[in-house]
This record gives C-alpha cells, structure tokens and sequence, in this order.
C-alpha cells in the first residue's frame, strides 16, 4: 500500500484525544512523502480528452476539437488556456490526429490573436514545483473537503502572477514535454502567460485574488505546503 493510499485510510479513523497529535504527525509525514514520491499518472490522450469532454458538458461545441482558425492555425482551448500548433498539421501528436477539424473556420482565436505582445518580465517555471502543488491539492481536498478549483493552492511567479498548476501541468503532458523547467513571458496580475513548448505557442490565463480572504487563504496553504517539504527534508 502506497502512501496516498495509507493517508487515505488514515483520514477516516476516529482515534482518541490523546493520539491525536500522533496521527496528524504521521499523516504530515505521508503528505511530505507523497509530495516527494507520488506519482501522478495520464497519459497525452487521456488528459486531452478530460477538456474535450468538459468542453461538451459546457455546450462549447466549437472547442469540442482541435479547429483550424482564421489565420490558418491549429487551435485548441477550454477558455482558460489555449494551444497552438501552427499551420502545420504535422506538429499535432499522432494520438490527437483524430480530434483535428481541418476546415477553416471564421474565428481569430489563436496565440497571435490573444497573446500579450507587450510582455516585460520572463522567467522559469519549475516543472516538478508545479507537479508537488498538483499533489498537494489532490489530498487537501480529499482531508479538508474543500472544492479544488476554488480553494487549492494556487502556482504564482515571484508572488506578482497567480495560475492554476493543474492546467499548467496538463499543458505539459498534451505537448509532451520533457523539459524540467519552461521560459514564460508575462506582465500583470491578469495579463496572459505566454510560452512555447515542443513548437506548440501556449497561453495560459492568470487567477486573480479578488478578495482579501482569498488572499488569506492563498497564503496559509502556501505556508503549509512549504512546512510539508520541509518534513521531508
């Protein structure tokens, strides 16, 4: 039995008052390991899919494909981050070859229609950072209940620009990148984040801290993240 599984099992026992510090020690020291040592498994197809289908539930049915947009592109988005390949259908991994729409459609939605062409800052984003928030929300919302898109801990750029790591993550496995870290250009707090990956241009759309409690909030799952990595050290 792995340690998600374990931690899992763990946050269902009822213990008494006394034990108690010892089971949230444990628990801390399995979250600190699955941070470490977790996997997080789906593959290219399978992450690709999730959106489509999403996508369909939405009633979007032109992003229910990778379309072809008005400049000539090959396109797919979920309305929060978007994927260009290009005029050349030949960039598109075989696997999603069956998702593609060739016929060219009216819209001017692609990267050169959406990207922020004053960008002033740059900086690296570390891969395996973003996976470790990735796992860290997984089994926050599991112990704490809370719904993962509204209350996970978000992934920031030097604390200025806030973005989802899931959709950053899912970024990375549909353009089957192996880099450990991606060079993004950026601006403001809800300017795109633009970036290129595999020839694949790619822009992901930044979470804005509307209100003071969801700055609170931010805060204190970044402080308790922080503390789980240093258990494990």
């Amino acid at each position: 039995m792995n340690s998600e599984k374990i931690l899992n099992v763990l946050n269902k026992l009822e213990v008494k008052e006394e034990s108690k510090t010892d089971l949230e020690n444990l628990k801390r020291e399995l979250q600190a390991d699955i941070l470490t040592n977790g996997k997080i498994k789906s593959g290219i197809l399978s992450t690709f899919k999730k959106y489509v289908k999403q996508n369909q539930k939405d009633g979007r049915p032109a992003f229910e494909h990778i379309f072809k947009s008005k400049n000539g592109n090959y396109v797919f988005t979920n309305g929060y981050f978007l994927l260009n390949w290009g005029n050349n259908k030949d960039n598109i991994p075989a696997k999603l070859k069956a998702y593609v729409k060739d016929e060219e459609t009216d819209k001017n939605f692609d990267f050169e229609t959406f990207e922020d062409k004053i960008t002033d800052k740059e900086t690296k984003i570390n891969v395996k950072e973003i996976e470790k928030i990735v796992k860290y929300n997984k089994f926050r919302c599991k112990e704490v209940g809370f719904y993962q898109g509204e209350q996970s801990l978000l992934a920031d750029i030097n604390n200025e620009v806030y973005f989802n790591p899931k959709y950053f993550l899912d970024i990375i496995k549909i353009t089957n990148s192996k880099e450990e870290k991606i060079n993004v250009k950026y601006r403001t707090n809800i300017s795109p984040i633009c970036f290129e990956i595999n020839n694949v241009k790619c822009i992901l759309l930044p979470v804005k801290l509307a209100t003071d409690n969801h700055i609170k909030q931010q805060r204190e799952e970044k402080e308790n993240f922080e503390k789980l990595q240093k258990v494990e050290d």
